[in-house]
């Protein structure tokens, strides 16, 4: 058995409404003439249970303690067939059906009795972005509370490619080590120690906060952190999750970022989701009065090894970075992003070594879930502020999958996780010289989404034409 960690047993308790626990990860498989893949029989099937089967993860299920005293715990279940969590879809479908199907997978609840993963195969999908011919997608779903991004996305190279260019053997799971019994009355012995240190870390936090709001005060802050716009993005959820996606050059970031010095590419990756998602709005007559401001997961990984924090599966810090979407002038904007986002990394690094965070990865699992309750009982109240309003995570795909069951993967796109704070997400993908950056939107917030993609692309051409004006100018390329 494996225990779930403070900062991913959160994911089972904050669920119900207030924020998708289920992500899907999908890889597009397809051969050079167009021709359809052929990977739809018994073959494919049995290949794809052949390698999850080597991974506990994927034979486990989640146990809870009565009235949650202890964290919830993995545990391997002999009884699994992975088979069962494959499901193959061999008719010929256009990408809008494809849209639909993967939708309603992504607001389907997990049956917590069971692995909380599954796999659709779309056989034979035409009119794909970007994509001639016919496509197979492999729609690989896991619950939030298992992986983080760049984890998840790791975790697939090793089993997915045929050729695996850094493989990385899982950690083991097993059967369960003890007797229920006595894990609950362990569990209940050790509760009382728990509250009482996890008090103490908390009191330390909140001593620590204030006096570095007192200091902070006297110096200025970069923005108000619950001072960004009610925008139809923070009303919180209301439908299914729908996605697509664009594709370009990643040397169009890099491009971009040289526009400011100090700039990074997702500096310039929020300048381009800045004036999409104010583009969008303006058009809707929706304009916001105050500057947009984003919600940017960054990973804790340089600071926290395998030995200081073992176990945890999510490991990342929310960064909320002002996108100064009221700059009209790309070039400005871009250096405006690049000092908040600079200055929120800096905070980072206080935040991962200060008592909160301390506090965060000792939290006893029953003030988890009574936080939870807390936070879906309240929801979204009208007229309330909001801190963010959209979402933009990144990963970067160092190994990228290049051939499953002999077939090229050729792009690849997600489902992210909406919560009731947000009801639009960005996740950029980064791999082979390729950005695919991919919305998930709520669809009764964001009925349209090719209305949503058009001011995508608009807000790419306006960042290419800066480009080409500077570079002109200047007589060459921008550094």
């Amino acid at each position: 058995m494996r225990r779930l960690t403070p900062r991913d047993a959160g994911y089972v308790y904050l669920v119900d409404g207030f924020i998708s626990s289920r992500v899907i990860s999908c890889w597009v498989l397809a051969r050079d003439d167009g021709d359809p893949t052929g990977l739809d029989g018994r073959s494919f099937v049995d290949l794809l249970c052949s390698r999850l089967s080597v991974d506990d993860m994927f034979a486990s299920v989640l146990r809870r303690s009565p009235a949650d005293v202890g964290e919830p715990y993995w545990v391997v279940d002999p009884r699994v067939d992975i088979e069962d969590h494959i499901r193959v879809r061999p008719e010929r479908m256009t990408w809008r059906q494809a849209q639909e199907l993967i939708a309603d997978e992504a607001e389907k609840p997990f049956d917590t009795r069971r692995p909380l993963w599954s796999i659709v195969v779309l056989s034979d999908v035409v009119g794909m972005p970007s994509r001639p011919g016919s496509s197979t997608v492999l729609a690989v779903s896991f619950h939030h509370a298992a992986f983080d991004g760049i984890a998840w996305e790791r975790r697939m190279h090793r089993l997915l490619a045929d050729e695996p260019d850094r493989p990385a053997e899982p950690t083991p799971i097993g059967p369960l080590d003890t007797a229920w019994w006595w894990i609950v009355t362990r569990d209940a012995l050790w509760s009382p120690i728990r509250w009482a240190t996890f008090v103490v870390a908390l009191v330390r936090a909140v001593v620590e906060t204030r006096r570095r709001a007192r200091r902070s005060s006297t110096r200025g802050a970069v923005y108000d952190r619950r001072g960004a716009p009610v925008t139809r993005f923070n009303l919180g959820l209301r439908g299914r999750r729908w996605t697509d996606y664009v594709e370009f050059d990643e040397d169009v970031l890099a491009r971009i970022a040289g526009l400011s010095a100090g700039a990074t590419a997702n500096d310039a990756l929020l300048s381009v989701v800045a004036g999409a998602v104010h583009r969008f709005l303006s058009e809707a007559d929706e304009r916001p009065d105050r500057p947009l401001v984003c919600l940017v997961p960054m990973s804790t990984r340089r600071w926290e090894s395998d030995e200081t924090d073992p176990g945890t599966a999510n490991r990342f810090l929310p960064l909320t970075v002002s996108l100064h979407s009221d700059v009209g002038d790309v070039t400005a904007r871009v250096e405006a992003i690049a000092r908040s986002s600079r200055a929120e990394r800096e905070r980072a690094e206080t935040v991962v070594t200060s008592h909160f965070w301390h506090a965060v990865k000792l939290a006893p699992a029953s003030a988890l879930r009574i936080s939870g309750a807390v936070a879906r009982r309240r929801g979204h109240m009208p007229g309330a502020t909001t801190a963010v309003n959209t979402v933009v995570s990144t990963i970067v795909n160092t190994t990228p999958v290049a051939t499953v069951a002999g077939v090229p993967v050729v792009s690849g796109f997600a489902v992210s996780p909406l919560g009731n704070e947000t009801a639009l997400s960005h996740c950029a993908v980064v791999g082979l010289g390729r950005v695919r950056l991919c919305v998930t939107a709520d669809d009764r917030v964001l009925p349209d989404m090719t209305a949503y993609l058009r001011a995508l692309r608009a807000s790419l051409d306006e960042h290419r034409a800066a480009l080409r004006s500077v570079e002109v100018g200047s007589g060459g390329r921008v550094e």
